[in-house]
Parts: structure tokens; C-alpha cells; sequence
């Protein structure tokens, strides 16, 4: 038994016959998809945008510059468009894992400049003690 939202058919956006989705074709439903994600956040994004930026990054990570894929055979290989969560601007195409990383630090750059310096030089030996006693 077939999936009732999969059936073959011509795309009416790109004219393919791929496996079609909701109305268009699984590549096409996907770059859509994504436009209207971006859009419920209050980003003016389109895929041509998104596109455009991925080949100016040469296919690469913003932070860690590992090569990405514009459509990867695995969901959490896929590039995540990056945005400031207070003025919802742009900012590049991350790595999934990069992506993550900067969500779990909250954006917040105080506490990244803290994890690089610990990763640098680890948690000091000796804390200096005030003096003032």
C-alpha cells in the first residue's frame, strides 16, 4: 500500500517527473518547504538566495568549513540556513553540527570566547585569591 501523500506525476514549478509531493516534486517540495520555514521566522529568504550563498561559501561550513551538500542523502548532513534570533538577519550556511553548537551556546559570544579559551588552555591549576580579607 502507497503512501497517499507520493504519486508520480509531472511538476508544475520544474516540469520533472520525479517522485511528486503534495503537488510537486520531492526536490521542489523540499526548496519550497524551506522558504516557507524561513518565512514563518520572519526571514525574506528565497532558495535562489540560499543557492547563491552556498556557492559563494564554496560548499562549505561558515565555522568548521567541512563540504556540504546542497541535497545530502542524510537529513542531519543537510546545510541549515543561520540567522540572529533578536533581528533575524542573515548570517551564512552552517553544518548541522555547527548550527547546533551555536544554539546550545544561546548565541551567546561571551560564552563561546569562554569554551575556545578553555579549550586552549583548560581550567587553571591555582585561582588567584583576593586579597582583601
Amino acid at each position: 500500500m502507497g503512501n497517499k501523500y507520493y504519486h508520480w506525476n509531472i511538476c508544475p514549478r520544474c516540469g520533472s517527473s520525479d517522485k511528486y509531493v503534495l503537488g510537486k516534486c520531492k526536490p521542489c517540495w523540499k526548496k519550497s518547504r524551506s522558504e516557507w520555514h524561513w518565512k514563518s521566522r520572519g526571514l525574506n529568504l528565497s532558495w535562489q538566495d540560499f543557492e547563491k550563498q552556498f556557492l559563494l561559501q564554496n560548499k562549505r561550513c561558515a565555522i568548521c568549513c567541512k563540504p556540504m551538500e546542497l541535497h545530502p542523502k542524510l537529513k542531519n548532513d543537510s546545510p541549515v540556513m543561520d540567522h540572529d534570533h533578536l533581528t533575524n538577519q542573515f548570517r551564512g550556511i552552517l553544518c548541522n553540527s555547527c548550527n547546533r553548537a551555536l544554539g546550545l551556546f544561546k548565541d551567546n559570544i561571551k560564552v563561546i570566547e569562554n569554551a575556545a579559551r578553555y579549550l586552549r588552555h583548560g581550567v587553571p591549576t591555582k585561582q588567584k585569591r583576593n586579597k582583601t580579607r
